[in-house]
């Protein structure tokens, strides 16, 4: 008896996992990886290694790289740098639209002050159903200390 209630049982959970969508079923055990990743490294050479913070290189001078990869293949991106912190870094934003990619790396410098700020680098991409529309798909932010 038990073992028929047992193999009802499982019956029934086959049954209800299979009539799940494909994106439901696979969120039960294994998880995908994120269309895209991007880090801030303090070096500007290979190999890149994340880092939440850096330092200035010398009086007046910083310099960074952000590292964005793509899991999903060659993609139209967008990349955008908003400074936070005081005068006069603080609020200067830019975007730039550096084509289609893979894995991309975004250098990053400030020169002629020394002050404490933070970045904030935000990864854009298309997606296959609106080419045209850009949307945020990973983001990162880097704390600088003089």
């Amino acid at each position: 008896m038990k073992t028929r209630m047992l193999l009802i049982s499982i019956t029934f959970l086959a049954s209800a996992l299979l009539a799940l969508p494909a994106s439901q079923a696979a969120g039960t055990g294994m998880k995908s990886k994120p269309e895209f990743v991007a880090y801030a490294s303090c070096s500007n050479l290979k190999p890149f290694r994340s880092a939440d913070s850096c330092e200035y290189d010398r009086p007046n001078h910083f310099h960074a790289t952000f590292v964005a990869q793509s899991n999903t293949g060659n993609r139209m991106v967008k990349a955008c740098f908003r400074i936070y912190g005081g005068p006069p870094l603080g609020g200067m934003s830019t975007c730039t639209i550096p084509g289609a990619m893979t894995n991309k790396v975004f250098p990053f410098r400030i020169d002629g002050c020394q002050q404490a700020f933070r970045v904030r680098f935000t990864l854009l991409a298309t997606s296959v159903q609106s080419p045209t529309e850009f949307r945020a798909v990973s983001s990162t932010i880097m704390r600088v200390t003089p």
